[in-house]
């Protein structure tokens, strides 16, 4: 089942990076704060690409006031990490385009290399003075993902209400489209795009060197991998 117009037409909401469908991408996608859980996925219970879009959403929602707008971010920048980690092993587990579970691999890879000083970085800032510029932005990005982790949830919610009868209901649950692999590619790009703004806002008004050089290395390892997304979704884009 391919996705549907309105959930690929959420992609609109965060800004794209520029793409060319002329030919593939082949990039290398292969560069803690104490009071952050960690995101999990119980292959047993097979957990579904919402419930780990939505397990990230809500971790970044929620609001952190003691930190400074610099320990904000990064600790942001970890649940990005452990947000994609979560998504891709749900890929790993359900998805079937060989294609797409080789790149997702490899993203996987780079973002299990990252995680561990992303997470030292969270520890290791200091508290510093409030800049309202940069909180304000990073809230901002927060709040249009949220706002599309919603949308997604209720649009899953009203296909369930719609399914024919109960084993229809129970193979869509929590499974967005009903189609893997073109829901993860939707659901890690609007996450990404999401976690290079938070990585734009951290080089550009960030004030700790060390959060400003993480940021930007986030920003060049991960565009690489979202082009290949991109490409992705323009071979299996459905024919109208």
């Amino acid at each position: 089942m391919p996705t549907t117009p309105r959930l690929l037409s959420l992609l609109l909401i965060l800004p794209l990076l520029p793409f060319s469908s002329g030919c593939s991408p082949d990039a290398k996608t292969a560069d803690q704060h104490e009071d952050t859980p960690s995101l999990t996925v119980d292959k047993d219970a097979q957990a579904g690409l919402l419930t780990t879009f939505h397990a990230t959403t809500q971790q970044l929602a929620a609001a952190r006031p003691a930190l400074s707008p610099d320990q904000e971010a990064a600790r942001q920048l970890v649940l990005y990490h452990r947000g994609a980690l979560a998504l891709t092993a749900a890929e790993a587990h359900r998805g079937r385009d060989s294609t797409l579970l080789r790149w997702a691999a490899a993203f996987a890879q780079d973002q299990q290399q990252q995680l561990p000083e992303a997470e030292a970085l969270a520890v290791r800032l200091k508290p510093g003075a409030a800049d309202s510029a940069f909180g304000q932005r990073l809230r901002s990005t927060v709040a249009q993902l949220v706002k599309v982790e919603e949308a997604t949830r209720v649009e899953a919610a009203g296909r369930q209400r719609q399914a024919p009868n109960l084993g229809m209901m129970q193979s869509h649950q929590d499974d967005g489209t009903g189609d893997t692999d073109a829901d993860f590619a939707t659901l890690l790009l609007l996450q990404q795009r999401a976690a290079l703004e938070t990585a734009r806002a951290a080089e550009e008004l960030g004030s700790a060197p060390e959060l400003k050089a993480a940021a930007a290395g986030m920003q060049r390892r991960a565009q690489p991998f979202i082009r290949q997304l991109q490409f992705w979704q323009q071979r299996h884009r459905p024919r109208s």
